[in-house]
């Protein structure tokens, strides 16, 4: 078995679709890291067992990692990991045209999430540089996601999460919530209606397990270069404090 984010890209054989994801379940299989590392003790490099954590919301500003060069090439390298996605993404919709049925205005996979702290800071920088209307960032509390407006509309598209980007689409994952991990594939169910049995090989497929591999990576140069904030691995802010960070930039 593969290590995560080393499975060979010359993938033998095909995969049958193991599962049509549920809209409100899509979020297991595709956050950042697999929400499984929100519920496990986890051991950082010296052996040491570390505990997933999420900051409490707050402001956080980006002020001190502006002039540290180290902590600014990480945020370069997570905009390079965003462009590639982007240019996956769009690789697999053409591929898999009509059966991709993900539209401007549909919401269901919306969900309020955690980020990395890499992921966090380059999305208050990117809103800094290109603010949204009338500098007013809102976010609802009481609806799937807080930054959809009124006609489910993502407030912050331009620089939404890696995962609300590869929403919809199949991904291969490690599911290792099973005695045996396996690889499996995963959709929307709203994708794919028209078909039964598919098989897939690996050019059909998102990878989420490589693109976890390189965002942790990344993150975890940040942390290191940004670390009077002293972020812990696997440490996640919520994007709720995008906002409040915003306002007082």
């Amino acid at each position: 078995m593969p290590l995560k984010g080393e499975w060979p890209r010359s993938f033998r054989g095909k995969l049958r679709c193991l599962r049509r994801r549920k809209s409100s379940t899509y979020f297991k299989y595709a956050s950042g890291f697999l929400l499984l590392a929100a519920l496990l003790s986890i051991k950082n490099n010296f052996g040491q067992e570390i505990t997933f954590k999420t900051h409490k919301t707050g402001q956080y500003d980006i002020s001190n990692y502006m002039t540290n060069k180290q902590a600014i090439d990480p945020i370069a390298e997570y905009r390079k990991l965003r462009l590639k996605i982007d240019e996956e993404v769009k690789r697999l919709e053409e591929l898999h045209g009509a059966d991709i049925t993900c539209h401007s205005g549909c919401t269901a996979c919306c969900v309020n999430l955690t980020v990395f702290p890499v992921e966090f800071f380059a999305m208050l920088e990117d809103l800094k540089e290109a603010p949204p209307l009338n500098n007013n960032l809102i976010f609802d509390e009481s609806i799937p996601c807080g930054f959809l407006n009124e006609i489910g509309i993502c407030r912050i598209y331009p620089f939404r999460p890696i995962i609300c980007r590869t929403h919809g689409l199949p991904i291969l994952f490690l599911n290792e919530s099973q005695e045996a991990p396996a690889w499996e594939v995963s959709f929307c169910e709203f994708n794919f209606r028209n078909k039964s049995g598919i098989e897939f090989t690996d050019e059909m497929l998102l990878d989420i397990e490589t693109i976890n591999a390189e965002l942790n990576h990344i993150n975890d140069r940040f942390i290191t270069a940004y670390h009077e904030k002293g972020f812990l691995a696997q440490e996640r802010i919520p994007l709720k404090s995008l906002c409040e960070s915003f306002k007082n930039a």
